[in-house]
């Protein structure tokens, strides 16, 4: 599912875990804010940035995906 991204640690693999849900959880708070502030005035620039935020937080879930992943290899 996720691209074969083999990272040999299990320290580096759940680093990468950790990040990736910190910056999930943030882009998500930042987005949620973002929309309910400026719901009523949002223009296109809004818009751009919301998008890039949901960007954001699909990366950080494949960051979880890939680390998630290698540390199922490992176990094996």
């Amino acid at each position: 599912m996720f691209p074969e991204i083999r990272i040999v640690s299990r320290w580096g693999n759940r680093l990468i875990c950790t990040l990736g849900a910190l910056f999930a959880a943030a882009s998500t708070a930042l987005l949620l804010y973002y929309v309910v502030s400026g719901w009523g005035a949002a223009s296109l620039v809004d818009r751009a940035l919301q998008m890039c935020l949901l960007v954001g937080i699909v990366v950080s879930l494949g960051f979880i995906g890939i680390g998630l992943d290698n540390l199922k290899r490992l176990r094996t």
